[in-house]
């Protein structure tokens, strides 16, 4: 069940447009506005990647390479909001979103598909005193967040359905131009709409004779 789970909130990251190497820049001014609503020194956001850690798609400051994140974890884990201050985040302070700063105070939101799978994080730290119920003001950005990420999916989505539609399309025409068969789409006066090949190498008639004719006159009364 855990492969399973896994395994679709790895698709859902996919669908998302968060394994690429970068983000839409409306996603980066999200987080930005909402690091400048929160008054926080950072906010992140930031993708579980399994085994391989957590990746900072996009933050208020350069990291390095994907790095283990307890934080980003936990708030997959929790499913909801999460606050910690004081002696609480001390243990925390190791990790690469908190390395070069001297946090008092962090948040983090998960961010859900429109199907409720946890696909990232917004989180934000303070070195000052933080906002009284930060945890709102995360929520509002994460579900702008969550808004904008629907919608690039979904663009997505729209372009991978109208691919295989084109290529499903494809394979058709050249199954019916190459089979030996005779196959033909008529209307329902069963005249000939669209013929392939093999009609005309079987019966001896050019296409353009063939357009000429309704399927019922070129089938023998008996049959």
């Amino acid at each position: 069940a855990r492969l399973t789970k896994d395994a679709w909130r790895a698709a859902s990251v996919r669908s998302a447009g968060l394994d690429g190497p970068g983000l839409d820049l409306d996603l980066v001014d999200a987080v930005l506005l909402t690091h400048r609503a929160l008054g926080a020194v950072r906010t992140w956001l930031s993708v579980l990647l399994g085994p391989s850690g957590a990746v900072f798609k996009a933050a208020t400051w350069t990291t390095g390479a994907p790095g283990e994140s307890g934080l980003t974890a936990a708030v997959h884990r929790a499913g909801g909001a999460m606050f910690l201050q004081g002696s609480d985040l001390q243990e925390h302070v190791a990790e690469v979103a908190l390395e070069g700063v001297r946090a008092i105070a962090w948040a983090g939101v998960p961010i859900r598909t429109a199907e409720g799978v946890v696909v990232a994080a917004l989180q934000a730290a303070w070195t000052d005193a933080a906002p009284a119920d930060p945890g709102e003001l995360l929520a509002v950005g994460g579900r702008m967040l969550a808004t904008q990420l629907d919608s690039r999916r979904d663009r997505l989505d729209l372009a991978e359905a109208l691919e295989g539609r084109r290529l499903a399309a494809a394979e058709l025409d050249s199954f019916f131009a190459l089979s030996a068969d005779l196959l033909a789409v008529t209307d329902t006066s069963g005249a000939l709409r669209r013929i392939n090949p093999a009609w005309s190498e079987t019966l001896g008639h050019t296409r353009l004779e063939m357009g000429a004719s309704t399927l019922t006159e070129l089938v023998i009364a008996e049959d």
